[in-house]
């Protein structure tokens, strides 16, 4: 690093930017969010915005417009914001640089409430978006147009209409291709390409910004000189960037490509090493907390594997080499890795040259000539074809993608160490066999050893792989107003009870399946449902919907459900649902035992009675036994179905409360003879039944039972140990 002075002043200061974060220093990027408006916010409130518009974006429900210096207003409380989103179903008559006073519920970015959820506040902190606002109405107060952005955002939005005639239905992914918009992207196309270790071409990266600049300065270059063509590149992506909004991973590349171009009219070398540090230093200055982001990681992660790979590796040895540097980081934020996008890139890559070119000419060209842009864009429409193909049938092949869970910091940790001890030992090894004065003083060994690097060090990938023990827990997971638990246990058993939610939209997919693949679950052994009702089961719908579509990467081994639940009007959801996904159904009672050398599930309802149309009633209820720890799971048990109950010989360490709490239930006999340590409830904050009663609250304080409510705790996790139990909150 002797011949690279900047590289390394760059290195000493991101690693002086990383240290700050390290340690409780006053650093002006810290600071907090206002605690009066965060106790004001905290469940939402009707409140007005004011602020100038910076930026506007369609979004599937509609339009999205950023305010920044914002002035927030809740009941004449006002508070002094950075930026903030007003989400609108109409799009109101604004522009860029306009002031306007926004009017409707607005809340605070939600942190995470489970492991491995999407934690909105980190994602908009990153991005200084303090608040968002479900807007109801749109005043302007003052209009002074910012023409550069406005005009760029017009542009954006009547390429993407043009793209939107020429090629229908595709035209979603290909706006998230050229223009960044993933608002009109479909959501089962972007998990398909995830799936399948290929969502990289939906963001714009250093592929695109490579393709368009070096393609512009090398069109210039044959009519005019390399001053004005490198001048005219580097300012058309600083447009392109202004309209696509600055994405980090599109920075990056273009930051690079500006010093390539530098280089070029100063005559002097460019060195893509010094180019990469510069190019981190800049984002970082911008914003610290880019260390904590995906899309910068593994921009950056990508660029430098690439910096350290030989060109006689080929196109495989290259994808291997990627693949491999990328996996800890994509098994972090992720969960899970595609090994079958390896091979998918060599085809995917390659064919996204050809969308670039005829997607932009088509847009372009249908500016003005709308029949000459269709004509353009028919290449693109095949292409991503052929992509939704190779993904269909990659989905097929057995370990395509593999949930890999969180890795360990001493995983990722001793991974990159054996990768780079392994490249280094397989770099000298080519020298050393090479240094027989063979062609250019490089010999045949070092190229072989070289080659071969990617496919020798391949195995390290086990080190991700490798399952942590959780050992014995039951998880309350967070999904609203609804139930949903995880019981797993030491020699690897998965038991989902219940997943459902009236108040969190597709808590299977966003709630549901985020944890199961935090934790590195690719088997469920069993689902339980206790009874069909919505907030118990619509989770699991989904998740069996998924597995029949083959995006599910978890496999379902079979469902337990009440024996009443097999003819009953309410449960054929779930019935169809199971046969569609090739589920096997299996129906229990009351005496029915389930056991695996950790744990044991004893039913304890419901018998033989029929229970149709009172749910609730016949809820299933079994005792989980774990060693000393008991813990009792009730469903929505309430009327005749407690009372059944009540008569068995019963008691627990741990009660999950029925029907979240309802004064309807877990009644005071009922709880002298379980006598529970700790009550779990499941309910929603603010949820409109008023759950848990008062009543309720009071009857398990008298019982002396410490009570853990997911709308204040977030997830709650119980660690079945020797001597008894202990019990962590997420929150």
């Amino acid at each position: 690093m002797s011949k690279r002075p900047i590289a390394v002043v760059c290195l000493s200061m991101i690693l002086l930017i990383l240290l700050s974060g390290l340690f409780p220093l006053p650093v002006p990027w810290a600071a907090e969010t206002d605690r009066k408006l965060q106790q004001a916010m905290r469940e939402g409130a009707d409140c007005t915005a004011y602020g100038q518009i910076y930026r506007i974006e369609g979004t599937e429900d509609g339009c999205a417009i950023y305010l920044k210096n914002t002035i927030l207003v809740i009941q004449s409380n006002s508070y002094f914001l950075e930026n903030s989103k007003i989400s609108y179903e109409d799009v109101p008559e604004v522009q860029v640089g306009w002031s306007v006073r926004a009017e409707g519920y607005g809340r605070l970015p939600e942190k995470a409430r489970n492991p491995g959820q999407f934690d909105a506040a980190d994602y908009y902190g990153l991005r200084h978006i303090s608040l968002l606002v479900a807007g109801e109405a749109c005043r302007v107060t003052e209009r002074s147009t910012a023409w550069l952005p406005e005009l760029s955002r017009r542009f954006r939005d009547t390429f993407g209409e043009v793209l939107e005639r020429g090629l229908g239905e595709k035209a979603g992914t290909l706006r998230a291709i050229l223009l960044g918009e993933k608002g009109s992207l479909d959501g089962d196309v972007r998990q398909m390409y995830r799936q399948n270790g290929i969502s990289h071409v939906l963001a714009i990266s250093g592929l695109h910004i490579s393709v368009l600049g070096i393609g512009l300065y090398g069109l210039l270059r044959k009519i005019a000189g390399i001053r004005v063509s490198a001048l005219a590149a580097s300012l058309f992506l600083l447009l392109y960037l202004w309209m696509i909004g600055f994405p980090v991973s599109a920075q990056r590349a273009v930051y690079m490509f500006w010093m390539a171009m530098g280089a070029r009219v100063l005559g002097r070398d460019y060195d893509r090493p010094t180019a990469l540090a510069l190019a981190a230093v800049i984002l970082f200055l911008q914003n610290p907390l880019y260390l904590y982001d995906s899309s910068f990681l593994l921009s950056f992660v990508a660029a430098g594997f690439l910096l350290c790979s030989g060109k006689e590796w080929g196109a495989f040895g290259t994808g291997v080499w990627l693949w491999l540097g990328m996996l800890p980081i994509t098994a972090w934020f992720f969960y899970e890795a595609a090994p079958v996008s390896i091979f998918l890139n060599l085809a995917v890559i390659p064919l996204l040259s050809l969308v670039l070119f005829f997607g932009l000419a088509g847009g372009v060209a249908g500016l003005i000539l709308p029949a000459l842009g269709r004509l353009l864009l028919m290449p693109v429409g095949i292409v991503l074809e052929i992509y939704d193909l190779l993904c269909r049938l990659a989905i097929r092949i057995p370990f395509s993608a593999v949930i890999t869970g969180r890795p360990a910091v001493w995983q990722m940790i001793l991974f990159y160490v054996g990768l780079g001890m392994g490249y280094g030992w397989m770099v000298w090894r080519g020298k050393c066999s090479g240094s027989g004065g063979q062609e250019d003083g490089v010999g045949r060994g070092k190229k072989l050893g070289r080659s071969l690097a990617p496919l020798i060090l391949a195995p390290l990938a086990l080190i991700i792989f490798l399952p942590v023990s959780r050992g014995n827990t039951a998880v309350m997971l967070d999904v609203g107003q609804g139930d949903c638990h995880v019981v797993t246990s030491a020699c690897g058993e998965v038991f989902l009870v219940d997943g459902g939610s009236t108040t969190v939209s597709q808590a299977g997919r966003y709630r549901i399946l985020p944890y199961l693949k935090y934790k590195g679950v690719r088997r469920i052994s069993w689902m339980m449902v206790t009874h069909p009702d919505e907030d118990h089961m619509n989770g699991m719908l989904e998740l069996l919907e998924m597995r029949a579509a083959g995006s599910l990467p978890i496999e379902i081994g079979g469902i337990l459900a009440p024996a009443w639940m097999a003819d009953a009007p309410e449960g054929q959801a779930m019935i169809r649902a199971a046969r569609q996904a090739g589920v096997e159904i299996r129906y229990v009672k009351k005496g029915d035992i389930l056991k695996n050398q950790d744990m044991e599930i004893r039913f304890c309802h419901p018998d033989g009675q029929e229970y149709a149309g009172e749910g609730n009633a016949g809820s299933l209820t079994f005792l989980l036994s774990c060693g000393a720890y008991t813990e009792l799971f009730t469903g929505d048990l309430e009327g005749r179905g407690e009372e059944a109950v009540s008569a068995l010989p019963l008691s627990c360490d741990v009660l999950k409360v029925a029907h979240h709490g309802s004064k309807n239930s877990t009644f005071a006999p009922w709880l002298d003879k379980l006598s529970p340590r700790t009550a779990l409830i499941s309910c929603g904050a603010k949820n409109r039944y008023g759950h848990p009663h008062r009543e309720l609250l009071e009857r398990l304080k008298e019982q002396g039972a410490a009570v853990y409510m997911t709308k204040d705790r977030g997830a709650v996790t119980i660690y079945m140990e020797k001597r008894g139990y202990r019990i962590e909150t997420y929150l």
